[in-house]
């Protein structure tokens, strides 16, 4: 098994969290143009104040997982979500006392 860097580590969540929050802003501007709701109307909903929904709503370093999930169940909504494998990049890591061999010898 591979070990990741730091870096890639933290790309892989960057790319995880900003999908998530592309998924929850676009079912937003989906039901304000389908039903005219408003961030009033979320924060209503979740009972929290407005700013606090405008800053989820603002980027996606401000969503955690929990918030994402309220948001979701405000826009009736589920987040669904699965695993699947990394792909492998060549010159990756493959694990501790690796050599620099694709194949690990």
């Amino acid at each position: 098994m591979p070990i990741l860097s730091q870096r890639r580590q933290d790309a892989e969540v960057g790319a995880l969290q900003r999908l998530i929050w592309t998924l929850i802003v676009a079912r937003f501007r989906e039901l304000e143009r389908e039903q005219g709701l408003r961030k009033v109307d979320l924060s209503q909903r979740l009972g929290i104040p407005r700013s606090q929904v405008q800053m989820w709503l603002a980027a996606p370093r401000n969503m955690t997982l929990k918030s994402a999930g309220r948001l979701a169940i405000a826009l009736d909504a589920r987040l669904v979500c699965g695993l699947e494998p990394l792909p492998i990049r060549p010159g990756a890591a493959r694990g501790v006392g690796t050599s620099a061999d694709p194949e690990g010898r």
